[in-house]
């Protein structure tokens, strides 16, 4: 159809929607034509509805019920029922004349028109992988270093399987070893049992004084005390017991002699370590006085803070001294304190001094003899005591040094006794040198620190002891 072909459906009136008003049209319109016309202006010219507005329920309502139609124009006043009816009649004359156009619901177009999206939604899956890349970049890390770290604890936790490892580990986010230093320096004092620390490197131990009997005689038929120690590690470090506290058994405030009995078999406080949270047993033999004095024994970290004390005494043992006889605990404080020295009639060759504090001594003798081999020794004797304010005991080497030599000749140290000491309390100590030859001079020279405190010689030709 060509322009000048164009028929105007109204006449040149203005546009009436047929829909919404069919009465008003007249005769001489071509209603036919104005539904077309009517449904091509719907179609382009009124607002696009969204499936899901309400407001364009009605009409996909009316679009598969035909009989409601008409209602998508009309409103429900009785004014406009009879128009609402013709709008009906052009709708199924409509419906058998272009059965094409009647098949195609204009809503349905619209519907299947893709919906506009709105740019500030977020598709969920582009957001879930966000979130994913963002726990990777956080995790993944984290992971890894808790993994070097878990390995690395295991390496630290020194040898063993791989068990004893991983306890071990586990073990040590247990136990504060930081503080051990800490506890180290509190002066702490336990009856019997208690822990002792070390200063700078972490050990930790709890120990108890188990008991203390009369031993086993040794090779020379002397008698012998045992005394049980109790170790457990309650570090994480591995150690040998005895390089990390001091043990002091005493009778009158002096050390008894650490000793060897045939057969004995145990464990050494010096040489066999426990592991963290290991147990164990130690057996130390010493040798016994005749004196029936109560025997003290005290144990503490290196540096006397920590202490932990027993006393025992012999007072049910007798003479007879049977091997295997449990001596009596008592309380330590029941103990009487040891005769202190005299020293206003101890008569001094010298005083080595050592961190304010002062050990005095003299001379008391100086000789030739023959050890058990029959070989010549030189013996120097030296009584002392200590003036310590900081230490519960001490001995003379830890204040100075002995030496000798004979023609130049620095002379091998092969025997010694120097006992540790309470304060106060005197002591002998006993220096044995191998002698080079039984009639040169022998020169013994004490000195603190390459400090010379004293100087003897003596001549082993006259000064014999056979």
């Amino acid at each position: 159809m060509s322009h000048n072909d164009y028929i105007d459906p109204f006449g040149g009136n203005d546009y009436v929607d047929p829909g919404t008003n069919a009465g008003k049209l007249s005769d001489d319109v071509d209603r036919e034509h104005a539904l077309r016309e009517a449904r091509e202006q719907q179609r382009y010219a009124s607002p696009q509805k969204s499936r899901n507005d309400p407001e364009a329920q009605p009409e996909k309502d009316a679009a598969k019920h035909p009989e409601n139609r008409a209602n998508i124009f009309g409103n429900d006043s009785g004014s406009e029922a009879k128009a609402n009816h013709r709008g009906e009649e052009f709708l199924n004359d409509a419906d058998d004349d272009f059965p094409d156009e009647s098949d195609e619901d204009p809503d349905e177009d619209l519907d299947d028109d893709p919906e506009p999206s709105d740019a500030s939604e977020t598709d969920p899956l582009q957001e879930r992988s966000s979130t994913d890349l963002l726990l990777m970049m956080w995790v993944v890390p984290l992971v890894l270093i808790a993994v070097l770290v878990f390995i690395t604890g295991l390496i630290k936790c020194g040898p063993g399987t791989l068990t004893e490892r991983f306890d071990n580990l586990v073990y040590s986010f247990e136990m504060k070893t930081d503080d051990y230093s800490k506890y180290a320096q509190h002066e702490t004092t336990y009856e019997n049992a208690g822990n002792l620390y070390g200063y700078d490197n972490g050990t930790g131990m709890h120990v108890g004084i188990a008991d203390v009997r009369i031993g086993p005689k040794t090779s020379y038929k002397e008698d012998t005390v045992a005394v049980t120690y109790e170790c457990k590690n309650i570090s994480i470090k591995t150690f040998a017991p005895g390089l990390e506290m001091n043990t002091f058994v005493a009778q009158n405030g002096v050390e008894l002699t650490k000793t060897t009995v045939p057969g004995a078999a145990t464990r050494n406080l010096n040489r066999d370590e426990l592991k963290p949270r290991e147990s164990s047993r130690y057996v130390v033999y010493y040798l016994l006085p005749k004196s029936d004095a109560p025997i003290t024994v005290l144990l503490s970290n290196l540096g006397h803070a920590n202490i932990v004390r027993s006393a025992f005494t012999l007072d049910a043992i007798g003479t007879e001294r049977n091997t295997g006889t449990r001596l009596k605990r008592v309380a330590y404080t029941s103990v009487p304190k040891p005769p202190q020295v005299d020293k206003s009639a101890f008569h001094e060759d010298g005083t080595v001094k050592k961190r304010n504090t002062s050990m005095h001594f003299r001379i008391d003798s100086m000789a030739k003899l023959h050890d058990s081999k029959g070989n010549p020794v030189a013996m120097i004797r030296i009584p002392r005591y200590i003036d310590n304010r900081f230490k519960l005991y001490d001995n003379f080497i830890d204040y100075a040094y002995v030496k000798a030599s004979q023609n130049g000749n620095k002379l091998d140290c092969v025997l010694w006794h120097d006992p540790n000491t309470e304060n106060g309390v005197q002591t002998t100590g006993v220096f044995m040198f191998q002698l080079n030859d039984e009639h040169s001079p022998v020169t013994f020279t004490i000195t603190d620190d390459d400090k010379l405190s004293m100087r003897r010689t003596f001549d082993p030709s006259v000064n014999s002891i056979d």
